[in-house]
């Protein structure tokens, strides 16, 4: 059980405070599959949680009852996917015009290039019915050694008080 009501937690441990699910893009490869593993052992070992591992196309049914944890390189997830999330991927400023190869992540004037990850809490779309309004986490990078970097270096375990 909680200690503190949801409205007192802090957006990470909201997000792992209801039932939740892990995604990867649906095409996937090798390591994310390994680091979405690594993600969700590392938690039930920490916080005796246990959830599913999904792709994108199998865990729709799941949007308006479970948060969602994106995982995996920006650029594997579809657009409609991105286009949630609170920072944008791709467009880069400092990219010569017509590079389709683009692999920056920017929130507002700050931008990473190539090597570099973001974590981040999306809020639920504007649209969302009070039902799927639920916060997601979005663990992504630009490459596949930036976020393997991010999840195995970065990642405390989110243990209650």
């Amino acid at each position: 059980p909680l200690s503190r009501s949801l409205s007192a937690l802090g957006p990470i441990r909201r997000v792992f405070a209801k039932p939740w699910i892990l995604v990867i893009p649906d095409e996937h490869s090798e390591q994310e599959v390994h680091l979405a593993a690594y993600f969700t052992r590392g938690h039930l070992i920490a916080v005796d949680t246990a959830t599913q591992t999904m792709t994108v196309s199998a865990s729709t049914a799941f949007r308006a009852s479970h948060r969602f944890v994106w995982l995996g390189e920006a650029k594997r997830f579809p657009a409609a996917v991105r286009a949630q999330w609170p920072f944008r991927v791709g467009g880069s400023r400092v990219q010569p015009a017509g590079n389709t190869k683009d692999p920056s992540l920017s929130l507002g004037p700050c931008e990473v290039g190539e090597g570099h990850g973001i974590v981040s809490i999306a809020p639920p779309p504007s649209d969302a019915s009070e039902k799927s309004s639920l916060l997601d986490l979005v663990v992504t990078a630009t490459d596949g050694k930036a976020l393997r970097d991010l999840v195995t270096f970065s990642f405390a375990t989110n243990q209650p008080q």
